[in-house]
């Protein structure tokens, strides 16, 4: 086999039966061949010619043939990445993200794409061994970087060969001097001029040892041929010059091996033999040069979401304790045991000021684009619902942290000529009517370079940091449109079927909390205060606390403070709310936050009869709480039995 020139086809692209051929390099008559050998193991799909690119194509788009002889005015597309040779071709088929023209920049986000395969197929969930059809043929490609890959780590199959000799440097074996040689007898003691020494060495010319190489080189001659030792970064290895015939015909040699493996109980060493029997078993047959072998896979979407939870420290296993799981009721009968949610990435990021960030991500292998001023290759309708349950499932550990703050995304590939200089960028975000942006923070649409993201992933990197450079740099706008207007004065208006009977509940540190309590010191009205925007995140906040006429606060140690809001809402920056509190006598706090929102809390006192349960209660049963967190205040309207 000589040297081929591999063609380049793009994921999930479509092309014409005439690009095929020309890419190809081959006749009219041989298209046809290799399409439907391809299609055979869901290489290739044929869909309607008007159908949309990429991920917008549906079940109803798929053309269903049997054979691409069959099919007029189709398109195919490669659902595929990776590395296909078929019959005496090779296809390059490279990520649906890269948007390159130059033909090398092409080939190196290749690499960087079959590399990150290689890893998350170190379990063999992806690239198999064999092709997997009726007729159990291999899979030569693979089994060949497997077996490299082996010996790369491992060396030279090896066994061990024991020298006996006489007064040798090995260890003394006492039995065979003892029994093989003479003894001279003094004084009762045996004394022996001659020892039995053992020592023990690799036989250079064992049988496997020499047969391993054989096919180490002939594996490296294989991937030189398909011009892909590069995409592995392997050196081209020629341990041997000897041919499988030089060891016998096929029967002798598979003997030989199944002798080897029934005495052999290094597992390693039994499943390299496995590995050689494979290889030796299915060499030379009739059908090699007409079948067809691959490394890479169909389900890129798996190795995406794999590296994205890897990168951004995937915390589901410490964390999944707290999703609830479903109650079922059957006949009298309750059931809580069965499976509940599994979010692809739930992580968070503690602030120094004990503050805490919680992630719920989603890696996503779509690409999302702008036609004709509409929105298409997004997620479907089910997957935002879904985002948005997992942010429901963790709002009892939410409450429990007090200061913790949700950020909800989807991640992107990005295209790889967008950006250059980002690694992540945020470029909008999703909301569902009035149950996900009335109740639940926006589901924001990152977007990551995947070089940045394949790197990572095969070098075990953190990137953590930037994703919180990214979250923390960015200026996002209120979730709630109209609760601050122009002059950042919040102010009551009248509001149908409102009877102002609706309560604002706050969270107080403790120092602040024992200040107020303090008898002496207790002014005639305190400031209740919390984040408007820190680190450049703009807090949400209920649309409802402009109703708000009634106040209840809570600590870490479970006491109430209840009193009424006197005044406006208002928004102070950091220095100017200090000034404020230290005109009371109080200056024990640190303002972390750029600006605060204040509100003015007259009438009150401390009441020993409500708990904090009874509030999160309440808080749960009122709509709209799902938005707010530690450093918002959250709406009840039960306070006529509070009050």
């Amino acid at each position: 086999m000589t040297e081929v020139k591999p063609s380049l086809f793009q994921e999930l692209k479509r092309y014409s039966l005439n690009e095929i051929r020309d890419r190809l390099g081959c006749t009219p008559e041989n298209v046809k061949a290799y399409i439907n050998t391809l299609r055979k193991y869901g290489i290739v799909k044929i869909v309607k010619k008007d159908s949309l690119d990429f991920a917008d194509l549906t079940n109803d788009d798929l053309v269903i043939a049997d054979s691409a002889e069959e099919v007029s005015g189709a398109s195919y597309k490669f659902d595929f990445v990776g590395i296909v040779a078929v019959k005496d071709k090779v296809v390059f088929c490279y990520p649906k993200y890269t948007t390159y023209s130059d033909k090398e920049k092409i080939l190196e986000e290749l690499k960087l794409a079959i590399k990150a395969i290689r890893k998350y197929d170190s379990k063999g969930e992806l690239v198999h061994l064999h092709n997997r059809d009726d007729n159990g043929e291999y899979n030569k490609l693979a089994l060949s970087l497997h077996i490299l890959q082996d010996y790369f780590e491992n060396g030279v199959y090896t066994n061990i060969q024991e020298i006996i000799e006489t007064n040798g440097d090995g260890e003394i074996d006492w039995d065979r001097t003892i029994n093989e040689t003479f003894a001279y007898i003094k004084d009762n003691r045996p004394y022996y001029l001659e020892l039995k020494t053992r020592s023990s060495q690799n036989d250079d010319f064992d049988y496997f040892k020499r047969l391993h190489e054989c096919i180490v080189t002939q594996c490296s001659k294989y991937l030189k041929e398909l011009t892909i030792l590069d995409f592995f970064d392997m050196p081209e290895v020629l341990l041997s010059e000897l041919d499988l015939k030089d060891f016998g015909d096929t029967d002798y040699i598979l003997y030989r091996l199944e002798r080897e493996i029934a005495n052999q109980y290094i597992t390693r060493k039994q499943n390299l033999l496995k590995t050689l029997y494979t290889f030796v078993a299915t060499s030379g047959t009739s059908s090699q040069e007409n079948s067809y072998s691959l490394y890479g896979t169909n389900c890129m979407n798996l190795v995406w979401e794999k590296a994205c939870g890897q990168i951004f420290g995937n915390e589901y296993e410490a964390l999944k304790k707290h999703i609830p799981k479903p109650l079922w009721e059957l006949d009298g009968e309750t059931d809580n045991k069965a499976d509940t949610l599994i979010p692809d990435i739930v992580t968070r990021h503690t602030y120094s000021d004990g503050s805490e960030l919680f992630y719920i991500l989603d890696g996503k292998y779509y690409l999302p684009r702008i036609t004709n001023n509409k929105i298409s290759g997004n997620p479907g309708v089910q997957d935002v619902v879904k985002q948005f349950v997992y942010h429901k499932a963790f709002l009892d550990y939410i409450f429990s942290q007090y200061h913790c703050t949700v950020f909800n995304a989807f991640l992107f590939p990005m295209l790889s000529d967008l950006y250059e200089t980002e690694n992540i960028k945020l470029r909008g975000h999703v909301t569902m009517m009035d149950w996900g942006v009335e109740t639940l923070v926006p589901l924001y649409l990152l977007f990551l370079r995947p070089s940045f993201v394949w790197n990572a992933y095969i070098k075990g990197k953190s990137c953590k940091d930037e994703l919180n450079k990214v979250r923390s740099e960015v200026q996002f706008q209120d979730v709630f449109s109209g609760i601050l207007d122009t002059s950042q004065t919040l102010q009551r208006k009248s509001k149908e079927n409102v009877d102002n009977q609706l309560t604002m509940v706050g969270y107080l540190k403790q120092p602040y909390f024992d200040f107020i309590a303090d008898a002496l010191l207790k002014p005639e009205s305190f400031l209740f205060y919390f984040y408007r925007t820190k680190d450049g995140f703009k807090y949400p906040i209920h649309p409802d606390l402009k109703h708000c006429q009634k106040f209840i606060g809570y600590t870490d140690d479970g006491r109430i403070i209840r009193g009424d809001i006197s005044k406006n809402i208002s928004v102070m920056d950091a220095e100017k709310l200090k000034v404020e509190l230290g005109k009371v006598g109080f200056s024990g706090s640190a303002h972390s936050a750029e600006d605060y929102i204040v509100v003015e809390i007259c009438n009150y006192k401390i009441d020993d009869s409500i708990s904090v349960s009874e509030l999160k209660e309440s808080i749960n049963a009122y709509k709209g709480n799902d938005a707010t967190n530690a450093h918002s205040p959250k709406v009840i309207d039960v306070i006529n039995y509070f009050f």
